[in-house]
């Protein structure tokens, strides 16, 4: 049998081979010990390595022998640099048969959510969590070996205090949707930290409340003078709020900002956010709830909650009122109350910019680029949910624009309009679930050499993530 022959059929027994976490072996190789991440966040560094033996008759050397990143498992040596690495050589040291060696490493991950949906699309739909695999191949030279040596699964999301294993995992669907809303509905602090477990003040309230419902703000008007001044940070949603007629003061001066908010007033605030002012519905005769009882301050707002499935009890009989909610929670009722799964731009992925063109490659995670030569740039882009812009695409124009060291005023811009957009959603095919649509623009070559801004509006709405890059001589 040829060389060429025996390596495709190496392929073959290896992709046979059970993958249930028991070292993995195959002609010439055993790994024996793995450490992937299951789970890490957006542009995040995380060290990794896998421990192999050689169990054949040649010696591994550098700089033929590697492990090398691929996207799932493949029948090529092609590496695909999701994972912000392209290949780990042997170094330094000849491995005999019967030795082994750590291949030591550092992944990143790339800047998007993975997520999959279940299809079509209704209002209550619930998008199922999937994930990137993170694996790799044996090749020595340029030949295949074998693959998927370390079958391991990676979450990646925005946040690392809602990935598995944490506090906020359980509700990581809820704060990723709200996340990634055009205009955003919350964000993290300073970063890839969101604190689900914080309990909610009446001022954050405000600020995610008047966001979900896309209230405009306005010049302050002082209109709780004893406690909302115009140093408070989040007057202009806790005005807008009062002004939208769905919040009222303790009195005709106080808000009480810095309150907790507790399972009853939020109930309060998402009824009359629904309903668009201060009076709901009134309650059922029988009430749903032994502690929430009829004549209860909450009550109507409460069971309108009930009614429209925002809110359900710890029990059947119990809705705790008097529970402080977290901010986990938070995006959980904001969801159910405010969200809808179509119609909406939802960022999925960026903005960054990448080395990658997304006009000749699908979207493989590409590694955010800190900087460029100024004869190529590279590409800024955005990953959109084109499952969710299936209606009116008339205010979802994408603006890039690249503010530099030459003045205070954009230095490249590029605009798609909504014909532009529609024209490439009309060619993603989300059937198999996955809505992920790449808007991208060319940075200009002959831009001058220094440190530029990201800025993208999506629909008048500004979406900026990646705050730094540099151009530099090419």
């Amino acid at each position: 049998m040829s060389k060429m022959k025996y390596v495709w059929a190496a392929v073959l027994v290896a992709l046979c081979v059970s993958l249930s976490g028991a070292a993995l072996a195959a002609d010439g190789w055993t790994v024996t010990a793995q450490d992937l991440p299951t789970a890490i966040e957006w542009d995040a560094s995380v060290a990794a390595s896998v421990d192999a033996d050689n169990t054949g008759d040649t010696d591994w050397t550098e700089p033929e022998f590697e492990l090398v990143s691929v996207d799932g498992p493949t029948t090529t040596a092609v590496p695909v640099n999701r994972w912000g690495l392209e290949s780990v050589p042997v170094e330094g040291v000849t491995v005999a048969p019967d030795g082994s060696y750590l291949f030591e490493f550092d992944v990143v991950g790339p800047p998007i959510t993975t997520m999959l949906y279940a299809t079509p699309l209704t209002p209550t739909t619930v998008a199922a969590w999937d994930t990137l695999d993170c694996n790799w191949i044996l090749a020595d030279s340029d030949m295949l070996i074998t693959t998927d040596i370390a079958p391991t699964a990676t979450v990646v999301g925005r946040f690392f205090d809602c990935q598995p294993g944490t506090d906020g995992a359980w509700a990581r669907f809820w704060v990723e949707e709200c996340a990634g809303r055009v205009p955003l509905i919350v964000a993290g602090f300073g970063g890839n930290d969101y604190r689900p477990t914080l309990t909610v003040t009446r001022d954050q309230m405000a600020v995610y409340m008047a966001r979900a419902l896309n209230l405009p703000t306005a010049a302050y008007e002082g209109i709780f003078p004893a406690d909302v001044l115009v140093s408070q940070w989040a007057w202009p949603w806790i005005e807008a709020l009062q002004r939208a007629g769905i919040v009222q003061g303790f009195d005709a001066t106080h808000y009480g900002p810095g309150l907790t908010v507790n399972r009853d007033a939020m109930a309060v605030y998402v009824a009359r956010g629904m309903e668009g002012g201060i009076v709901v519905p009134s309650g059922p005769a029988t009430a749903t709830f032994d502690d929430v009882p009829v004549g209860f301050w909450a009550y109507d707002e409460i069971e309108y909650c009930v009614t429209y499935h925002v809110v359900a009890g710890y029990t059947p009989t119990s809705y705790m009122p008097a529970w402080p909610v977290t901010r986990d929670q938070m995006t959980v009722f904001v969801y159910r109350g405010f969200i809808m799964p179509t119609g909406t731009a939802v960022l999925l992925g960026g903005p960054a910019i990448t080395a990658v063109d997304p006009g000749a490659a699908s979207y493989d995670g590409w590694t955010s680029s800190a900087s460029g030569p100024d004869d190529d740039p590279g590409y800024a882009y955005v990953i959109l949910d084109a499952a969710r812009l299936d209606t009116d695409m008339a205010d979802l124009d994408v603006t890039f624009e690249l503010i530099g060291p030459e003045s205070p005023t954009p230095t490249a811009t590029a605009t798609l309009d909504a014909v532009d957009i529609q024209a490439a959603i009309d060619a993603v095919d989300t059937s198999g679930g996955v809505p992920y649509l790449t808007i991208s623009w060319d940075i200009p070559a002959g831009l001058a050499t220094g440190d530029y801004t990201l800025v993208v509006t999506i629909g008048g709405n500004v979406v900026a993530r990646q705050p730094a890059f540099t151009i530099e001589p090419g």
